[in-house]
């Protein structure tokens, strides 16, 4: 799925020696799915749906926490590490894939950015 996300962090910094610093961020998002796709494959035969919002499929709203830890190094170089997790059922209540009982779906995101300023 591919979705438009807001996040919503609250951090804090320590000092760590010169210009470094250790951070620690965390807080809720909530994001809204665009489009996607999914593949489904058993026994060998594999089914592409591309209409995953459908009355079968997943729900568009999602909301949930993110943690995030990093250092920001003199000022210039940032690296941080976050996790994402989503909290509601992904899936519609009715959604069921053949041969199987009601399915559990939440988002997880785990990411790593490195960002330099100049």
């Amino acid at each position: 799925m591919t979705a438009l996300e807001l996040p919503v962090v609250f951090g804090k910094n320590f000092s760590i020696g010169n210009d470094n610093k250790l951070f620690v961020e965390a807080g809720p998002y909530v994001a809204y799915s665009l489009w996607g796709s999914s593949k489904v494959e058993k026994e060998g035969v594999s089914n592409t749906r591309h209409d995953i919002f459908g009355k079968d499929g997943y729900k568009r709203f999602d909301y949930g926490l993110t943690l995030g830890l990093g250092v920001d190094l003199s000022n210039k170089i940032r690296v941080k590490c976050n996790y994402e997790f989503g909290i509601p059922n992904m899936m519609k209540n009715d959604a069921k894939f053949e041969g199987t009982t009601l399915s559990t779906y939440r988002n997880g995101t785990i990411a790593t950015t490195l960002t330099y300023t100049f």
